[in-house]
């Protein structure tokens, strides 16, 4: 079934306004916005940010699943496109996802893919094999994926690795056997053994790595012709399941 991808997570959203049995009014003034900004919102004219999807999670009683289901569609659609408006109803900007342009995924028919845990990678050495090898040959754990992809493997996050910026079992899905694009979304294994998520921005003889979350951490930075001694291998990123990102609850 192909993923519903709305950059607000309007499908969640709407099936817990009718469980509910809320009015898109009242969304409108839990987020003190107006009705046409609802409207808007679920045109995915802008971008709900970490606040605001929080509200609505708390409002419309989201259980577990349904924030993984809410947190993995949003996160998905800001993957695929940046069309959406950087301007948030009435706030700032702040926590707004920075992702790429890459197309939408072609789904095909259903494939097992290798599974690990980030932290399996500390034996990986990326000069002697690829990475999908390494993982057939090291794991025994398998997903079920319906995309297409060239060299495609699964990776779970664990708690000590949540400073990735994803909470722990959420799982990144890479195309290991291709080299990242402009503007793409890219797990970067650095030499520590720690992993970053972040944005691969060429800029003439330099390489710009940003990260997912305006305001974050530093950009990184090198020269074409110098060696990223900080970096041991990097892949582009697919698709994520997310488990529920957790936010400070509002007052």
């Amino acid at each position: 079934m192909k993923m519903v991808a709305h950059v607000n997570g309007w499908s969640a959203i709407e099936r817990q306004l009718r469980l509910q049995a809320k009015k898109q009014g009242e969304l409108a003034r839990v987020l003190e916005i107006s009705q046409a900004a609802v409207s808007l919102m679920k045109k995915g004219s802008f971008l709900l940010n970490p606040g605001q999807l929080e509200k609505i999670a708390q409002f419309l009683r989201f259980d577990e699943e349904t924030r993984c289901e809410f947190y993995t569609e949003l996160f998905n659609a800001r993957l695929i496109s940046r069309t959406a408006s950087a301007e948030s109803a009435g706030e700032e900007e702040h926590g707004t996802y920075r992702v790429s342009r890459s197309p939408v995924p072609e789904r095909k028919r259903m494939c097992e893919v290798p599974l690990a845990e980030l932290g399996l990678l500390s034996g990986y050495e990326p000069l002697l094999e690829p990475l999908v090898d390494y993982l057939l040959r090291s794991s025994s754990e398998r997903r079920t994926e319906a995309l297409s992809g060239t060299g495609l493997c699964a990776l779970r996050v664990g708690a000590e690795q949540e400073k990735i910026g994803l909470t722990a079992g959420s799982i990144i899905l890479l195309e290991s056997g291709r080299y990242p694009e402009p503007n793409s979304l890219n797990l970067i294994a650095l030499r520590d053994g720690s992993f970053l998520l972040r944005e691969y921005r060429p800029e003439g003889e330099l390489v710009r790595f940003r990260p997912l979350w305006k305001n974050s951490e530093p950009d990184i930075v090198w020269k074409r012709q110098e060696i990223p001694a900080r970096i041991s291998w990097l892949h582009p990123v697919l698709e994520l399941t997310l488990r529920p990102l957790h936010f400070p609850r509002s007052s």
